[in-house]
């Protein structure tokens, strides 16, 4: 196997087992409730700070969003370039490596 076709199998599998993530957060808030820790978890997540600025908040959801959308985009293209010397070559692998996942994964994708 060529040193390309074994990092697009590993790139696969990281692909159609990362929904253990989602598994282990909700693993985590059980831990957190079996705790007696839901409460100070809750007070941390309140959404009453979002009621109190709705504006203001409402302005930092946005502009989080904007970042993160930014800094994907960015790291898309840079490895778009950097591992595969074009953009049209990426998209290519992307999609093959779509089409090989699992229904399951591209859910949760």
């Amino acid at each position: 196997m060529r040193s390309k076709e074994i990092a697009f199998e590993v790139q696969k599998a990281l692909f159609t087992y990362n929904f253990y993530w989602s598994v282990i957060q909700c693993v985590g808030l059980y831990v957190i409730k079996l705790m007696s820790g839901l409460n100070k978890f809750k007070e941390v997540l309140s959404l009453k700070d979002l009621s109190l600025r709705p504006v203001k908040s409402v302005i930092w959801l946005i502009a989080l969003v904007l970042l993160t959308l930014g800094i994907l985009w960015a790291s898309a293209i840079s490895m778009g370039y950097l591992y595969y010397g074009s953009w049209s070559r990426y998209l290519e692998v992307w999609g093959r490596l779509v089409k090989e996942l699992p229904l399951f994964s591209k859910y949760i994708l």
